[in-house]
C-alpha cells in the first residue's frame, strides 16, 4: 500500500499553483554589435514549492539571431547544467539540470547572449519550451502549473527602441 501512495504522490500535481517562466532581453551592449542578454527565468513563488529540476529547449530564428555565448546560473545547483548543443547550427539548444535542495522564488536558470543579425525576421526571434519540471523535495510535477510564459516577440522587441537600452 505505501508502494502506491509514494508512485501517485511522484506524478501528482500541484492545483491552483501558478509558476511564471520569462526568456525576455534585458540589454544590448552597444549599438555596433547589438547584443542582447536573454535570462530564463522560473519563477515558482506563487506555489509553495521549491524548484528541483526542469527539461528546456531554446530555438531561435538563426537569420535574426546569433548566439554569442550561454552561461549558467550561480545558484547552487543550477549552476551546471546539462547542455545539448548538437543542433546548434540550426538554431537549438536543449538543457536541464536538478537542485535536490530546490530553488526558491524566482530562479535563473540559464542565460543566452545573442547579436541582433536581422530584425527582418519572422514574428518571434526566439522561444523557451520545457518539457520537464518538478518541485524539489515532493517531485510535484510543476509543468501543468505554467500559467504565463514571456518571451520576446517581433512587436516588443523592436518596439523597445535598441538605442534606449544601449550602455
Amino acid at each position: 500500500m505505501l508502494f502506491l501512495i509514494i508512485i501517485c504522490s511522484v506524478i501528482s500535481t500541484i492545483t491552483n499553483a501558478q509558476v511564471h517562466v520569462s526568456a525576455v532581453p534585458e540589454e544590448l551592449k552597444n549599438n555596433e554589435t547589438r547584443r542582447i542578454r536573454v535570462p530564463v527565468m522560473i519563477d515558482v513563488s506563487h506555489t509553495g514549492e521549491k524548484l528541483g529540476s526542469y527539461t528546456a529547449e531554446l530555438k531561435w530564428n538563426v537569420k535574426a539571431l546569433k548566439l554569442i555565448k550561454y552561461y549558467p546560473c550561480k545558484e547552487m545547483g543550477f549552476d551546471n547544467p546539462f547542455i545539448n548543443i548538437k543542433n546548434k547550427e540550426k538554431g537549438i539548444i536543449e538543457f536541464n539540470a536538478v537542485n535536490v535542495y530546490g530553488g526558491e522564488g524566482n530562479v535563473n536558470i540559464m542565460n543566452f547572449i545573442f547579436e541582433v543579425i536581422d530584425e527582418s525576421y519572422s514574428d518571434q526571434p526566439y522561444e523557451i519550451k520545457f518539457s520537464a519540471m518538478a518541485a524539489a523535495q515532493t517531485f510535484n510535477d510543476l509543468l501543468p502549473c505554467i500559467t504565463e510564459l514571456k518571451y520576446s516577440t517581433k512587436e516588443n522587441f523592436i518596439n523597445e527602441k535598441i538605442e534606449d537600452k544601449i550602455d
